[in-house]
C-alpha cells in the first residue's frame, strides 16, 4: 500500500470536473491513473505544534536519536506509537501501545527524538 496526498487528488478531480461541465463524471481508469501518479505526502519531522495538535489514539513514528537514561532503562526504541492522553501538563508527548505508556519530553525534541507521520525511509532521518 502506498500513501497519497488525498487533498491533491480531490483537487485534481474537482479541477477536471470543472473543465468537463458537460460530463462531470470520471471513468474508473481515469481515477486509477490519477491515484497511481499522485505524489506521496511529505514526511518531514513534525513540528512541536503539529505534535501538540495530534488527536487521541493517532499513530506516529518516533525516531529515538540519542536515548535518554530513562529511555535506555525502559528499552524505548524507534517505533510506531499511539498518542495517549497527556498526563504531564503539556511537558511531554504521552504515547505507547495498549498496556505500555511512555512520555517523550518536548524539551528533548530534536536532540533525543523526532516524530514523523510514518517511518522515514533509510537515509532520510
Amino acid at each position: 500500500m502506498r500513501l497519497i496526498d488525498a487533498d491533491q487528488v480531490i483537487s485534481d478531480i474537482q479541477s477536471h470536473n470543472d473543465m468537463e461541465e458537460n460530463n462531470p463524471t470520471w471513468r474508473s481508469k481515469d481515477v486509477v491513473m490519477l491515484l497511481e501518479n499522485a505524489p506521496e505526502p511529505p514526511n518531514d519531522p513534525l513540528t512541536l505544534k503539529e505534535l501538540r495538535e495530534m488527536v487521541l489514539l493517532e499513530w506516529l513514528w518516533i525516531e529515538v536519536i540519542h536515548p535518554t537514561k530513562r529511555q535506555v532503562f525502559h528499552k524505548i526504541e524507534s517505533a510506531y506509537y499511539q498518542v495517549f492522553e497527556d498526563y504531564t501538563d503539556g511537558d511531554a508527548l504521552c504515547c505507547g501501545w495498549p498496556g505500555l505508556i511512555h512520555e517523550f519530553e518536548y524539551e528533548d525534541y530534536g536532540k533525543a527524538w523526532l516524530a514523523y507521520r510514518r517511518k522515514p525511509e533509510e537515509g532520510t532521518k
